[in-house]
């Protein structure tokens, strides 16, 4: 063996390396390091998207019990909308829905309260506050249309005909 192999490599002590040789382990190792980290986000991102599949599998609207699988334009209670057609035609929406999807009727009150707009939702939180919420899905229906539908003017002009003969004989 050699003097300088004794002493170490460039004139190191025994058993040190030179510099080059430890730049060269370490850069083989960052190497190494960056491979796996590259591994890893490739891994990352697999697993984020089988994730974003699952959920989206798990949490479409129509295999949730109950949850609506389609958009209801909100019921507002304006005047267009307080015709016996118009209200027929929005719970006959909600009703096919949950002919479909079975739900309970508290559930389906709550689904359909949160559609309600403008004037409708007024209404709504007014029930809510004085605890008068409807339990069931025929009571929900009875009690909406009571509020939104709009007699037939015969029946207007005929309340009116009673008022007014309600105060001459009164």
């Amino acid at each position: 063996m050699s003097s300088a192999q004794a002493e170490g490599t460039q004139g190191n002590p025994p058993g040190l390396m030179s510099t080059e040789m430890y730049l060269a382990q370490i850069s083989q190792y960052l190497s190494f390091t960056t491979q796996q980290i590259t591994e890893l986000r490739q891994s990352q991102s697999a697993l984020e998207a089988r994730v974003i599949s699952l959920q989206s599998e798990t949490n479409r609207p129509d295999e949730r019990q109950g949850e609506p699988s389609f958009v209801v334009k909100p019921f507002t209670g304006d005047k267009k909308e307080r015709t016996e057609e118009a209200i027929c035609t929005w719970l006959g929406r909600w009703e096919s829905h949950f002919e479909l999807y079975p739900t309970p009727d508290s559930t389906k009150i709550a689904y359909v309260g949160r559609e309600l707009g403008g004037k409708a939702a007024a209404w709504w939180r007014g029930l809510r506050t004085m605890g008068k919420l409807p339990d069931t899905w025929t009571d929900f229906v009875t009690v909406f249309k009571g509020q939104f539908l709009q007699p037939p003017s015969w029946t207007k002009a005929a309340q009116a005909s009673m008022n007014l003969f309600s105060r001459k004989f009164s």
